[in-house]
């Protein structure tokens, strides 16, 4: 099952994404709140007494607030860790998400 299978779909109500890479530990949870309402809550695992992040929206605010969090990713990777943003793995997995989602045509 993927994130779009969960936006999608009238059955599934919960879906977790999960990051492991270097010591991080990252939890995304997505939730169907209600018609047309969702529920993110972002945990890092890593960190003792991490006060979670939560936030509802609707489906259209909840793909700005992933399009803002890819392209901090995007930036900060290049700006911090030239080094990885040149690594086979990770320019394979933001071509994918890029091709994805048609980001290549915006910048």
């Amino acid at each position: 099952m993927s994130l779009v299978d969960f936006a999608t779909s009238e059955e599934i109500k919960n879906y977790n994404l999960d990051f492991f890479e270097q010591g991080a530990v990252y939890l995304l949870s997505f939730e169907k709140s209600g018609k047309n309402l969702y529920s993110l809550q972002f945990t890092n695992k890593q960190i003792p007494n991490f006060e979670v992040i939560n936030c509802r929206e609707t489906l259209l605010d909840l793909n700005l607030t992933l399009f803002t969090f890819y392209h901090r990713v995007v930036f900060l990777t290049a700006k911090m860790c030239p080094a990885i943003s040149k690594h086979k793995m990770y320019v394979d997995w933001r071509s994918r998400i890029d091709q994805m989602f048609q980001l290549s045509n915006i910048f």
